[in-house]
């Protein structure tokens, strides 16, 4: 049965590191700028010049780790995806290679996990709050936006441009 679950499990931890990598832009954990490097969020939440130099120095430890994390990824998923191919296919060794991937993952979270605690640790509780209620603002206008360029003005698709 563990074999059976093996190998239908493959294609899809396959298909869900080929997501995660294309979600983060090959940059794990990281979604474009850090927020202690914008200067009216450094106002808006405080931040003293010894809290911007912990929280930089953390996220270059941060980034070294999950470099090196990633880099384990991608060769793993590619020795899977070899071992799918193979003219020999081995069940044991698709298994094998699932489970280390499948570990992987659960590194990555943990990885992640501890980022956000490691940040938590640099703010006080009233900026972390702050810093909170700011992102779930941005979230709410990003799900408001319209997708797609036809809501620029001027553009192609936008019905009053033509006129």
């Amino acid at each position: 049965m563990r074999i059976l679950i093996g190998l239908l499990a493959a294609p899809l931890v396959l298909g869900l590191a080929q997501n995660a990598e294309a979600k983060e832009g090959g940059r794990p954990g990281r979604r474009g700028e850090e927020f202690w490097r914008n200067e009216r969020v450094v106002e808006k939440l405080d931040l003293t010049p010894e809290q911007v130099e912990r929280l930089e120095a953390d996220a270059a430890d941060f980034q070294d780790r999950e470099q090196e994390l990633a880099e384990r990824w991608k060769a793993s998923r590619e020795e899977m995806q070899e071992a799918m191919r193979a003219e020999d296919f081995s069940l044991e060794e698709a298994n094998r290679l699932g489970d280390a991937l499948a570990g992987l993952a659960s590194e990555r979270s943990r990885l992640k996990t501890a980022r956000v605690i490691a940040v938590r640790q640099v703010l006080t509780a009233e900026q972390w709050s702050e810093m909170e209620t700011g992102r779930l603002r941005m979230a709410e206008r990003m799900r408001r936006r319209p997708r797609g360029g036809a809501h620029k003005r001027g553009s192609a698709a936008d019905p009053e441009a033509a006129e």
